[in-house]
């Protein structure tokens, strides 16, 4: 019968013990290295605080923090684009981004959480097509690091509107269709031979 006693009592505390563990944990929220958060607040919309790595701490069901990740990541974005000399180049752009940190509840009212998805890729493929049209094929086949800060340097301007940051942007791959690409080859060919 003492043994009863001493489990019920060991249970009930046991039970006690893990919802007030339960309880508690639901009063503060994390945030990792690389990222920041802001608070929606159910009654009052999104604070303009913003919270930076560690634990802080939030009303339960009244507070729910938003997590936006701050590390640069990549993003690639294909274009079929126009060259100067009317030419079409299939071209992939990749761009190394990244929220500014201070206008993250900005972001979150305007744009959402997946800001990234409503805004780049529209950017950059307008940007792509309009640098593009300013070279020549060769030009963009010889000319990539001066195509590619051109390009940065545009895209930095129309994405600083929404609060993005650009580290990086590269033009990785251009293609153009196969006789063009033929037409270069024998053209190369007949310019060594007749080195020969």
């Amino acid at each position: 019968m003492a043994i009863r006693r001493v489990i019920g009592s060991v249970t009930r505390v046991g039970f006690g013990v893990l919802a007030t563990g339960i309880a508690v944990t639901q009063f503060f929220f994390t945030i990792d290295a690389g990222e920041c958060a802001i608070l929606f607040d159910r009654f009052r919309g999104v604070k303009p605080k913003v919270y930076g790595e560690g634990m802080h701490f939030r009303l339960p069901f009244i507070e729910t923090p938003r997590i936006f990740e701050t590390r640069a990541r990549p993003r690639v974005i294909y274009s079929i684009c126009g060259s100067k000399d009317l030419q079409v180049a299939y071209t992939s752009l990749r761009i190394l981004f990244r929220p500014d940190i201070e206008f993250i509840p900005e972001i979150f009212l305007k744009l959402g959480e997946d800001y990234e998805h409503k805004v780049i890729p529209s950017a950059a493929k307008e940007v792509l097509k309009l640098i593009t049209g300013k070279y020549t094929s060769v030009e963009l086949l010889t000319d990539r690091r001066k195509v590619s800060a051109e390009i940065k340097s545009e895209l930095a301007k129309r994405l600083a509107k929404f609060h993005i940051l650009l580290d990086d942007v590269a033009v990785t791959h251009i293609r153009f269709n196969k006789e063009f690409t033929q037409t270069i080859e024998d053209t190369q060919i007949a310019h060594q031979n007749a080195k020969k």
